[in-house]
């Protein structure tokens, strides 16, 4: 590898020199990662709409091992065990795990309006979990948008289902900067069902809308 420059090209958070203040008052593509400044040993550039830069100074500050295989023309990157991590959101999420089912709901409900999709799956039966866990990915675990936001949610008495599930209807305050001072009107706001099931003495969400 250090006979042999490999640039890779691909997508991270760049800017020119205006829009990062002093740090990158200088000129050229700049590459920011986890709000720090890198300093590779070969200046990125732009190709063709693409950031190029060299590979192993980006991917060792992600904690990555890169090594290059000369015979192959090959560049590996193995990236740092996350059993650690794993272990510890497993056992976030086991803690999360809701009582009751209007628990349940409502830890839903908070995770929407927050924006917190990590909230939203903690709560979702296994199934549900496994149908969106790309879409959360997908998004960077943040769900929604800053505007319209909701400024408070109501949930109101479930119903039982003959299979066991219960059926709670909820109701969210969508506001944008326009009507945010507006008294709520809870009758002209939609219910939408949020459906649980008990799942191993806790209960989850297995129907809810995106």
């Amino acid at each position: 590898m250090n006979r042999k420059l490999i640039l890779l090209s691909f997508t991270l958070f760049v800017g020119s020199s205006v829009s990062t203040g002093a740090a990158l008052a200088g000129s050229g593509v700049h590459i920011i990662v986890n709000h720090r400044v890198l300093s590779p040993s070969v200046s990125p550039q732009m190709v063709d709409g693409r950031v190029v830069a060299p590979v192993r100074d980006v991917a060792e500050v992600l904690g990555a091992t890169v090594t290059w295989d000369d015979q192959t023309q090959t560049v590996r990157l193995d990236a740092p065990q996350s059993d650690a991590s794993n272990r510890r959101i497993a056992l976030l999420e086991q803690a999360l795990a809701p009582d009751t089912a209007e628990q349940a709901v409502q830890t839903w409900a908070r995770g929407v309006q927050t924006r917190n999709g990590a909230l939203q799956y903690a709560v979702l039966a296994p199934a549900l979990r496994e149908q969106r866990k790309a879409e959360f990915e997908q998004v960077g675990w943040v769900t929604g948008v800053s505007s319209p936001w909701v400024k408070e949610f109501r949930i109101d008495q479930g119903t039982q289902n003959a299979d066991g599930t219960r059926t709670f209807p909820v109701q969210f305050d969508w506001r944008t900067s326009v009507d945010i001072q507006n008294p709520v009107d809870w009758s002209k706001i939609p219910s939408i069902p949020v459906t649980v099931q008990q799942v191993d003495q806790h209960w989850y969400v297995v129907n809810a809308p995106r």
